[in-house]
């Protein structure tokens, strides 16, 4: 399972977006689930587009158009496990809106590879449909009313690809609120603030070398099977600098 290239996909992503908003704001997004995404998606491109996002995805699709038994190939048995592990790890979930007819192979693919759900749409109802786009998107984005889709956006030559993710994962050791204390905390514009600080004293794994710019806290979770990586960023450097030079780590644990 290529693991390094999700890590370096996932990590060229995330510096592009960074810096796309002036290197401040927030960001959240599951990286494994963006490259199967790309993935569901290059498979039904051809020249150069396909040339270039497989490019980017470093990965060779072919085997899944030219086999008879394509089902049973490599490609297919890798891009399986990885939307598998996508969906067991953050509730991914997947959908294609589309006006148009598509391949009966392409079809086959996005259903029994990528678990696609495949809606077809009427466009000459946009407004019915972008109604219904965006009842599909709250119900599973909770907490938002928001109207993502007009019926502007809708064509009869566009393809809509969506995908939710859902990660609930908890701390093993909660911070205690009795432990807040206040400090000082600078925001993204430098400015200082003083603000409530969480406390903990806990046993923690930490990745730390002198000539590095940052350290790594890695926090358990509830859950076994995934770990809370926090990176900061040390005395006199700024995230802008940490990403400068952070490239993808392996780290393999023993029993201590």
């Amino acid at each position: 399972m290529p693991f390094e290239l999700v890590n370096n996909f996932t990590s060229h992503i995330f510096k592009a977006l960074y810096a796309s908003q002036n290197d401040i704001g927030n960001l959240a997004f599951s990286g494994i689930s963006l490259y199967v995404l790309l993935a569901s998606i290059t498979v039904g491109l051809g020249g150069r587009s396909y040339d270039q996002v497989a490019h980017l995805l470093k990965e060779d699709f072919d085997e899944l158009h030219s086999l008879g038994n394509w089902l049973y190939s490599d490609t297919a048995k890798k891009w399986g496990d990885m939307t598998a592990i996508a969906r067991l790890s953050s509730g991914f979930e997947s959908v294609i809106f589309y006006p148009c007819n598509l391949l009966d192979h392409f079809q086959r693919i996005s259903q029994l590879i990528f678990d696609q759900n495949l809606r077809k749409i009427d466009i000459s109802n946009p407004r019915m449909w972008a109604s219904e786009i965006n009842h599909w998107i709250r119900w599973r984005w909770v907490g938002s009313d928001s109207k993502i889709f007009d019926k502007s956006m809708l064509t009869n030559n566009k393809l809509i690809f969506i995908y939710v993710v859902s990660l609930i994962a908890y701390w093993k050791n909660p911070f205690d609120p009795v432990n807040t204390e206040h400090d000082i905390f600078y925001d993204e514009q430098g400015h200082a603030r003083n603000v409530e600080m969480m406390n903990q004293n806990t046993y923690n794994y930490i990745y730390e070398k002198s000539d590095d710019n940052f350290r790594m806290l890695f926090k358990e979770l509830e859950r076994p099977d995934l770990y809370s990586v926090i990176v900061l960023p040390k005395e006199m450097y700024t995230i802008k600098d940490v990403l400068k030079i952070l490239k993808v780590f392996c780290f393999i644990f023993t029993d201590l």
